[in-house]
C-alpha cells in the first residue's frame, strides 16, 4: 500500500460534500461567484490558517487575494515553492467546530474525534476507538458511520476533517486533508476519476519521475523512482524494496548520504520493455543532471530474486545502457552489478558482455557477495 496525499478539492469531491466549489490553477480564468466566500491554497501544506493562506470575503476580496498570491513564491516552514492551486467555495457560518480523523493502522482503522476542533484543536480532549481489520464501525453517530463507510469503500488511508462544523444537528466538513491507497487506482477508475497526486511542498517532479509513476500505475509490477540529489555520485538501479533499503541505508551508514542521488526499486517481475523504460529514465536524469559530477557509480541488481527473471530484466537494462554507452564512458561512470535468483547466471554474463563490448567499466558479482560489500567497493 502506498499512501498518497490528494488535494482538498478532490477529497471533498470523493466524499460527496455538497456545495459549489472550484479549483483554480495558476493560469485558469476566474469566474465570479456570489455571496460570502472562502479561498485557500490547495497545496500539500498544513496550518494554512496560521500561514495566512486562507481568506474570507466577497468576490472582489477573493480576487485581490488571488492577485497577491497566485503564481507567487512563498516560504512555508523554511521551504520555498510557488502557490499554484486554490480552492474557492461558499463560506459556511458556524459556531461549533468539531474534529474527526480516520486513519489506517496496523491493527485496523483508528477513529478519533473531539468536540473542540479548529486551529487550536484540544488534542487532550480527543476520544478514539479502533475498528479491527474485517469488522465494521457500529457506533450510533450517523455522520461518522457514513464517513467511515466511504473511507473503506474508496480506499482512503487517512482522513482528517478539522474543523467539522455542527449546524442545527447537521455536520458540515469545512477543511479536509486526505490520503488514498494509490495501489487501488484500477479499482476506482470511475469513483476517483482523474485524480491527481500532487508533489509535496517544495519539490517538483522531474519528467522522468512522472513517466515512471505513470508506468507504475499501468503495470502489474512495481516501478518507483525518486530523485534525491541529482548531482550525487551514487545512483541506484535496484530490485526489490528490501534491496533498495539495504543499499540506501549502507550508503548513509558509511557517511555518504549526501551522495545518494536517487531512491527507487523495481520488483514484481517487470517485462523487458518496462525495464528498458525504467532504466532509460534513471540514466536520463543521471547523465543530464549530474553531467559535471565526477566519480559517479551506478549500482545495479539487488537481493536474490524469488520469481523475477533476472536475465529478462537485465535484457531491458542493457538495451537502455547500450543507447547511452558513449555518454557513460565520456562521464567516466562505473557500473557495479550484484544479483541472484532465476536465470541470474545468464543475466550476469549478459552484463559482463555489455561491459566488454561497450568499454563501460562494469564489475559483476553474484549472490555470494553481500550487498553491503558492493556499497563499500562503490565508495572506495
Amino acid at each position: 500500500m502506498a499512501q498518497r496525499a490528494i488535494r482538498e478539492f478532490d477529497a471533498k469531491r470523493l466524499l460527496g460534500i455538497a456545495g459549489r466549489r472550484v479549483l483554480v490553477g495558476s493560469g485558469a480564468a476566474l469566474q465570479p461567484m456570489a455571496g460570502r466566500l472562502v479561498v485557500k491554497s490547495d497545496e500539500l501544506v498544513g496550518k494554512r490558517g496560521k500561514q495566512g493562506l486562507v481568506k474570507i470575503g466577497n468576490w472582489e476580496e477573493i480576487e485581490e487575494y488571488l492577485r497577491k498570491y497566485r503564481g507567487k513564491e512563498v516560504e512555508i516552514s523554511g521551504v520555498k515553492d510557488v502557490l499554484e492551486y486554490f480552492l474557492i467555495e461558499p463560506y459556511v457560518e458556524h459556531e461549533q467546530e468539531w474534529f474527526v480523523v480516520i486513519r489506517t493502522v496496523k491493527e485496523g482503522d483508528e477513529i478519533l474525534w473531539s468536540q473542540k476542533g479548529g486551529i487550536e484543536v484540544e488534542r487532550e480532549k480527543v476520544e478514539s476507538i479502533l475498528v479491527p481489520i474485517g469488522e465494521e464501525y457500529e457506533g450510533s453517530w450517523d455522520f461518522l458511520r457514513d464517513l467511515y463507510e466511504k473511507f473503506v469503500r474508496l480506499d482512503f488511508t487517512s482522513l482528517e476533517i478539522n474543523p467539522l462544523a455542527k449546524i442545527d444537528n447537521k455536520f458540515v466538513p469545512l477543511d479536509v486533508k486526505a490520503r488514498l491507497d494509490d495501489t487501488a487506482r484500477f479499482w476506482h477508475l470511475k469513483d476517483w476519476g482523474e485524480i491527481e497526486f500532487p508533489s509535496v511542498w517544495g519539490r517538483k517532479q522531474l519528467l522522468e519521475e512522472k513517466l515512471i509513476q505513470e508506468l507504475d500505475e499501468k503495470s502489474g509490477a512495481s516501478l518507483k523512482l525518486t530523485v534525491l540529489n541529482p548531482r550525487g555520485r551514487i545512483w541506484l538501479l535496484v530490485a526489490g524494496g528490501a534491496g533498495s533499503v539495504v543499499y540506501a541505508d549502507t550508503v548513509a551508514d558509511l557517511g555518504q548520504a549526501k551522495e545518494l542521488a536517487n531512491y527507487g526499486e523495481y520488483s514484481g517481475n517487470p517485462s523487458t520493455e518496462e525495464m528498458y523504460q525504467y532504466t532509460k529514465a534513471v540514466l536520463g536524469v543521471m547523465l543530464r543532471e549530474g553531467s559535471n559530477t565526477a566519480g559517479k557509480k551506478l549500482l545495479v541488481g539487488g537481493a536474490v530474486a524469488n520469481f523475477t527473471d533476472v536475465a529478462k530484466t537485465f535484457k531491458g537494462m542493457i538495451q537502455a545502457l547500450n543507447e547511452v554507452s558513449g555518454e557513460l564512458k565520456e562521464q567516466g561512470i562505473e557500473i557495479l552489478v550484484r544479483r541472484g535468483g532465476p536465470n541470474y547466471e545468464e543475466g550476469l554474463a549478459m552484463m559482463e558482455q555489455f561491459g566488454h563490448e561497450s568499454g563501460v567499466k562494469t564489475r559483476v558479482f553474484g549472490p555470494e557477495t553481500p550487498m553491503t560489500k558492493i556499497v563499500e567497493l562503490c565508495l572506495r
